[in-house]
């Protein structure tokens, strides 16, 4: 009988903690729950994604060989553009880098809108408010095959421009693809026949590459480590905006098998690729979150990226889509004009 009383005030003395314990997990769970979906709801519309793609239509998306890259954000940030300010500044910039010492005459290109055109005998700065070109008058005759070590010229190219731009929001670490001129343009070839190195450089935009249509940065040098060619297009203002669930690659690649995909880049041997109806089967090789930059609507959006490989006529075609990384619930509806 004691036995039984001892235990009785011993599982007395243990429920009421028990239950305590019991109602701080059941209070817990319901801010949890509460603060989930408020936060869910209290999310503001956002605008759609606003791209102009290229018109090329693949058969079916291959996924077999696709490789998602590791440690990929469950949110992103969207972020509201606005027209730089920093055009004039590199302009100026680059006509003391230059040595170019001439009144501007004005210019208009179709993407670009209006802007000013220095040109002397020494080369031509193009600037608009939202890029600036600079090319070097050269002799073709005159240029040299590149050297083996091209770190010297790597580095005289970033060197450059750091000294037109702020590069604290660009990666530092550049593309690479060797030139030689046929005609009047360059075109591109082995590094045994160069006789001028292309870098391309990219932004960063919270943490993540920004990429776009084409590349947003890039100088040509030659074997000598002379400027002979920089193109920026410049990073709009940012303001950030909220913070957006990102989609599953799953649910992009679904998107893409339906459509909802924009086909932004296609590099193939074949110079008349663009002029392709079809991509075939596009063999889906390597997906990763990002931003993206439309330099005609100067808008960057959060997007999946999706690099694979088609074919345009008889020849492989490297292909890049992207696909909106947040659910489209949260775009706003666009306004009719």
């Amino acid at each position: 009988m004691t036995n039984l009383t001892n235990l009785s005030v011993v599982i007395k003395k243990m429920i009421v903690p028990f239950m305590f314990i019991l109602l701080v997990a059941f209070l817990i769970l319901i801010i949890y729950i509460r603060y989930n979906k408020k936060t869910d709801k209290g999310l503001p519309q956002t605008p759609p994604l606003k791209l102009q793609g290229l018109k090329q239509k693949a058969q079916k998306f291959q996924t077999v060989n696709l490789t998602i890259d590791n440690n990929q954000p469950e949110s992103i940030y969207t972020f509201e553009t606005s027209i730089s300010t920093n055009s004039t500044n590199v302009t100026e910039k680059l006509l003391i880098i230059s040595k170019i010492k001439t009144e501007p005459v004005k210019s208009k290109d179709i993407n670009l809108g209006e802007g000013k055109l220095y040109s002397t005998n020494e080369g031509f700065i193009l600037a608009y408010e939202k890029a600036v070109v600079f090319q070097k008058a050269i002799k073709q005759k005159l240029l040299k095959p590149l050297p083996q070590d091209i770190e010297p010229l790597k580095n005289s190219a970033r060197n450059a421009l750091t000294r037109v731009l702020d590069t604290s929001q660009v990666s530092l670490e550049p593309k690479i693809t060797y030139l030689k001129f046929s005609g009047e343009d360059p075109e591109e070839v082995s590094k045994e026949n160069a006789t001028l190195i292309q870098f391309f450089f990219e932004y960063n935009t919270a943490g993540l590459p920004l990429i776009s249509n084409s590349p947003p940065i890039s100088i040509n040098m030659d074997a000598d480590s002379n400027l002979i060619k920089m193109d920026i297009l410049l990073l709009p203002q940012l303001t950030q905006q909220a913070s957006y669930p990102t989609i599953t690659s799953k649910s992009a690649t679904d998107i893409l098998e339906v459509g909802g995909g924009t086909l932004v880049k296609i590099k193939s041997e074949r110079e008349d690729a663009i002029a392709a109806t079809s991509l075939g089967v596009v063999d889906l090789q390597r997906g990763y979150l990002t931003y993206y930059l439309d330099k005609h609507t100067n808008s960057i959006s959060p997007v999946w990226v999706f690099e694979g490989v088609g074919k345009t006529f008889d020849k492989d075609a490297q292909v890049l889509y992207i696909v909106p990384a947040i659910d489209a619930k949260y775009f706003s509806t666009p306004k009719q004009p």
